[in-house]
């Protein structure tokens, strides 16, 4: 009986064990990343006309309110970080520097660039990068026009662009 007894527990251990191995050779199901955070790089170009003649501003609202600031380079650069979802407005505004107004009208060609830039990345909620939602583009146009035409369009404010990033919660990227 003792040898029955000692059996069937054997038995029942081996079984057991078997069950453990058969556990461990199935494979883990792939953990699913969530978008959580976007983290975007955004420039502005200017050329070296531009920053000669004319006063170059960026206005940018983040999502924590808009800040000003005067473009003093050949670009101007920011990184923004945000929960998703969320939008990134980008505001260029040209006026003609004060005391330059005659030298510009007087300039045969002025050189301008609407060039502009992005690179962003998509995190899950431990900020670990999710492959395949990221991209980047740039675009650095340059093309000549009179200063008096240049002077025109800048008083009329037509050379201000407005740039409009917005990610949605599943960190699916609009421009406008």
């Amino acid at each position: 009986m003792k040898k029955v007894t000692l059996m069937l527990a054997l038995a029942a251990t081996l079984f057991a064990a078997c069950g453990k191995d058969d556990d461990n050779n199935t494979p883990a199901e792939p953990v699913q990343q969530v978008p959580a955070i976007v983290s975007m790089m955004y420039h502005l170009d200017a050329t070296d006309d531009m920053l000669q003649y004319l006063d170059y501003t960026v206005i940018y609202d983040d999502g924590t309110g808009e800040r000003e600031e005067a473009v003093t380079s050949n670009r101007w650069e920011k990184t923004f970080a945000a929960s998703l979802p969320a939008t990134f407005t980008i505001k260029r505004r040209l006026r003609v520097k004060e005391g330059m107004h005659d030298a510009l009208v007087a300039a045969d060609t002025v050189h301008m660039t609407d060039g502009y830039g992005y690179a962003y990345q998509i995190f899950d909620s431990t900020a670990t990068p999710i492959p395949g939602m990221n991209d980047s583009w740039s675009r650095a146009p340059i093309s000549g026009a009179s200063g008096a035409r240049i002077a025109e369009h800048c008083e009329a404010g037509r050379l201000d662009k407005t740039y409009t990033l917005s990610f949605d919660i599943n960190g699916h990227f609009t421009q406008m």
